[in-house]
């Protein structure tokens, strides 16, 4: 067949309806797609991970606050998992769960975050919101201190940054004078009177913290993949069938990180043209007969970016500082009660400073923007603001603290929790958190919109959705959620929460049988 020749005026006209339609076609569609592009690449997700293997009472208080404080639902990793992943016969069963849940995630997923949390000590305080703007502070000064150490070039040269956090500890375990996580690690940049007189003495209670507990940890799906793939190399170079603590995951964290800090000494060294250059972050290895140095090969990636929050803005563990936590309102300045231990604590860090006066604890300023608690209403106010809450506080590094881990004496679990705010309110709260999340009007944790400067990394913040950001092996790699999850997931209570092989757990069924415990 042969299409007939058109004459030159219809050609004309034809000629100018495809130029217009072409016009028309670049001054919309492309903006459109662009845009779209531009949101899709912006927006990421917050992921709560949970290593735990079985129901109890200490997991339900950590997914009740995590409930009612509108975090995401949470991934168990490692429930029910058998050998490698067998978490009740191995710590390490814990790293080896979390590389497959971040191997299995989506492409393009490397930036979003993920907060994991020791699943039977761990409980939280407030919102994500002010989690999320404290994990980007902290890095944002730690790679500022960087920066003086090592340049701007020198970091993006080497690959030096800080993009993870760990929560703090006191003393390093396990103690071993001779391991670079107890001896490379930086020195605490907190006061050097910040607990008292007699601050970094022989009492570790009084120990600034200095060291890694891998109870909590944050970062970048991306970096954390990285890390973790480090701390199992790490494992496979140490590991001694005849060591006590053979499967503890926290001293296999730590010395990666001691390792890191002695690559970044090292490298600070050779910047600087002197092998002997120190300062408070890079610290030589003590002069004992075994202590190890690590010894690395050219080129070998020795940064995996990981740094700790000192001031415990974000993560508070409770190992030795039983003494300078208390619980406070934040109107005006801090009621005190009478029986916390942060009385006496008080005064010593007074007669440190040099005063008698009480310092003055203003609620800070991302809780004062954050939504209000689930309560109910108080006079003529929307909802029960934060300041008519006590709320549990750091009293030497005056830190309002999201997330709380009872490290060392586990009978604080029981006696701490009856003396949260949300405590007393009980069941009641998970049915106002199901009813009202802020974060899922259309807004994220951010409110819809990119974050002013770094407060949110420049991006737009929700919740991990299982529907755009679940794991491609979920379902045997079903591109959508099977129906009857859903139906599951939209009939239930808030609280339930994701296994690591995408089984979906109700409250009811995961919680029920611990809810006297939890509320008695």
């Amino acid at each position: 067949m042969v299409i007939p020749a058109l004459s030159n005026k219809r050609l004309r006209l034809a000629l100018i309806v495809f130029f217009v339609w072409t016009l028309i076609a670049l001054l919309v569609i492309v903006p459109t797609r662009q845009t779209a592009h531009a949101h899709s690449a912006s927006r990421s997700y917050f992921h709560l991970l949970i290593p735990a293997s079985q129901p109890n009472a200490n997991l339900c208080r950590l997914i009740y606050s995590a409930a009612v404080l509108n975090y995401p639902a949470p991934i168990l990793i490692g429930w029910e998992g058998k050998d490698d992943y067998d978490i009740t016969a191995s710590h390490l069963a814990k790293i080896r769960g979390i590389i497959r849940y971040l191997k299995g995630l989506p492409e393009g997923r490397q930036d979003d975050v993920a907060l994991v949390l020791d699943g039977y000590d761990v409980w939280m305080q407030l919102r994500p919101d002010v989690l999320l703007q404290r994990y980007f502070k902290v890095n944002a000064d730690a790679n500022a201190q960087l920066e003086e150490d090592f340049g701007k070039e020198g970091m993006k040269e080497h690959g030096v940054m800080q993009s993870i956090i760990f929560g703090p500890d006191k003393i390093c375990w396990p103690e071993d004078p001779w391991r670079p996580a107890c001896w490379a690690v930086p020195k605490s940049p907190l006061g050097r009177k910040i607990f008292g007189v007699t601050t970094d003495g022989e009492d570790p209670v009084y120990n600034r913290p200095r060291w890694l507990n891998s109870g909590t940890l944050i970062g970048p799906t991306g970096d954390l993949h990285e890390a973790l793939e480090a701390t199992m190399r790490v494992m496979a170079k140490e590991f001694d069938p005849n060591n006590e603590i053979r499967n503890s995951d926290q001293m296999y964290f730590a010395d990666t990180w001691g390792e890191q800090e002695w690559g970044r000494t090292s490298l600070f060294r050779i910047l600087k043209g002197d092998e002997n250059a120190t300062n408070a972050r890079r610290q030589p290895p003590p002069d004992l007969e075994h202590t190890y140095v690590p010894k690395f090969e050219p080129g070998q990636k020795t940064d995996f970016h990981i740094g700790l929050d000192y001031e415990s803005s974000l993560f508070q563990t409770a190992a030795f500082y039983e003494e300078f936590l208390t619980w406070m309102t934040y109107s005006g300045r801090p009621h005190i009660t009478a029986d916390s231990p942060a009385t006496e604590s008080a005064e010593y860090i007074q007669e440190a400073a040099g005063t008698t006066s009480q310092p003055l604890f203003l609620l800070p300023e991302d809780v004062s923007f954050s939504p209000p608690p689930p309560l109910p209403p108080v006079e003529d106010t929307p909802g029960t603001p934060w300041t008519s809450l006590r709320l549990m506080t750091n009293y030497a590094t005056h830190q309002l603290f999201p997330v709380l881990h009872i490290t060392g004496n586990k009978e604080l679990i029981e006696a701490w929790w009856r003396r949260m705010w949300f405590y007393p309110h009980g069941l009641e709260l998970l049915d106002r958190a199901h009813d009202y999340n802020p974060f899922e009007e259309g807004k994220g944790l951010n409110g819809g919109q990119l974050g002013s400067g770094d407060l949110y990394g420049n991006r737009e913040w929700w919740n991990w959705n299982v529907r755009e950001s679940a794991p491609t092996h979920w379902w045997g790699g079903a591109k959508s959620l099977p129906s009857t999850l859903l139906g599951q997931i939209k009939g239930g209570k808030k609280g339930g929460a994701w296994t690591d092989s995408g089984k979906w757990i109700a409250w009811e069924d995961l919680c029920g049988p611990s809810e006297g415990e939890l509320f008695s």
